[in-house]
């Protein structure tokens, strides 16, 4: 037992299968005391529901400020086809194209939660994005600051937009986890999805 307690981050991450199935089976015994009796199974169903409660609710709050109009998986789909296909135009075009030119449905879902994110934050009359000088001031003292070319912490004439930015950037994902923790997930299958990871796993 005693061997296991010093293993490293990436190895526990290995036994419960964030890295998907293993090439090879993990022997149950050595799996369970490098894990301290957390199940991978139960781990990885657990950790894509709050992802998928955490993306539902940033999704519910761009609604809500007309930032999107449709938070279904069909209005998601939907808006990736069309920017797929005002992409090829360009392409065809011989237009310039920043970014992906193509997405699938994992990428597209990446960069729309990015751009809500970066819509919610950049304007400072959604709740909570017009931080006080004070607020400001507290947030640049808690963290460090750093700046090519000087020593030590830099100062905060010197990165306020990025100190914002910041604050800003952590009480949106504040608000969203908020929001995302009163999903209720009570009523899911959970021995049905603990199974389906199970084939994940291994």
């Amino acid at each position: 037992g005693e061997r296991y307690k010093n293993v490293g981050a990436e190895m526990r991450a290995y036994c419960r299968g964030e890295y998907g199935r293993t090439p090879a089976p993990i022997d149950p015994e050595i799996r369970a005391k490098i894990l301290g009796g957390e199940k991978p199974v139960e781990w990885l169903t657990k950790q894509t529901i709050d992802t998928l409660r955490f993306r539902h609710a940033a999704y519910l709050i761009a609604v809500s400020y007309g930032l999107v109009d449709d938070d279904s998986y069909t209005g998601i789909v939907k808006r990736m086809e069309t920017l797929n296909a005002n992409n090829r135009q360009k392409r065809e075009a011989g237009q310039v194209i920043y970014g992906r030119s193509e997405y699938d449905i994992a990428s597209y879902i990446d960069y729309e939660m990015t751009a809500l994110k970066n819509d919610y934050v950049d304007d400072a009359t959604k709740p909570g994005m017009n931080p006080s000088e004070t607020e400001v001031q507290e947030y640049y003292d808690a963290h460090d600051w750093t700046v090519d070319g000087v020593e030590g912490k830099a100062p905060l004439a010197d990165v306020k937009a990025n100190v914002k930015t910041a604050l800003r950037t952590e009480r949106y994902r504040e608000r969203v986890q908020s929001k995302a923790n009163k999903i209720d997930v009570s009523t899911l299958p959970w021995k049905r999805l603990y199974a389906y990871a199970a084939t994940l796993v291994g």
